[in-house]
């Protein structure tokens, strides 16, 4: 097997996605103090419930990759892309597998009783969202990296632009900005 696989998520692997999230921005200054009476582990573990949902969330326009590790078989990097509306049948490969209507009922359930509270910091991404807005009333259609992480023991290896790359070469297939 490669050092490194990139390739489409599924909701059985939330636990390592939740793993490579919550790790990838615990020691961020921004990140870590929305979590004052928190642990990596409880919000990892919160995270882990949340996953499949947030997997399964809006199918048509998201987009999921991960990097798995070769040699340990551990998710160590994540991307989530959201297409623009006239590409909603393009790159499947990258979309997560649907589910059944009981499975999905049972990881709405799981979501909504995750420990998920954080302190709340108004105003903390208002920047993004303006640039963002003026950015989508130039062009509505592109392809948007819209979450990008890598877990802290594999950075510096490539790994983010594996993942970049990957969500450029759909974007060149389909004729579309990122």
């Amino acid at each position: 097997m490669p050092p490194y696989e990139v390739r489409g998520c599924t909701v059985a692997e939330a636990p390592g996605l939740a793993h490579n999230n919550i790790g990838a921005f615990w020691e961020s200054p921004g990140y870590k103090p929305l979590w004052t009476d928190r642990t990596l582990e409880y919000v990892t573990a919160n995270a882990a419930k949340r996953m499949p949902r947030n997997l399964l969330n809006d199918r048509a326009h998201r987009r999921h990759q991960l990097v798995v590790d070769g040699e340990t078989g551990h998710i160590v990097g994540y991307a989530r892309w959201i297409l623009p509306d006239r590409l909603v049948g393009e790159w499947l490969e990258a979309q997560a597998p649907a589910v059944s209507a009981e499975e999905e009922q049972e990881f709405t359930k799981a979501f909504d009783k995750a420990g998920w509270s954080c302190l709340d910091l108004p105003g903390m991404d208002d920047h993004v969202h303006v640039a963002k807005a003026k950015y989508f009333e130039r062009n509505k259609n592109c392809i948007e990296l819209d979450y990008l992480a890598v877990h802290p023991d594999h950075k510096g290896r490539g790994i983010a632009s594996m993942l970049v790359g990957h969500g450029v070469a759909a974007a060149e297939k389909t004729n579309v900005d990122i």
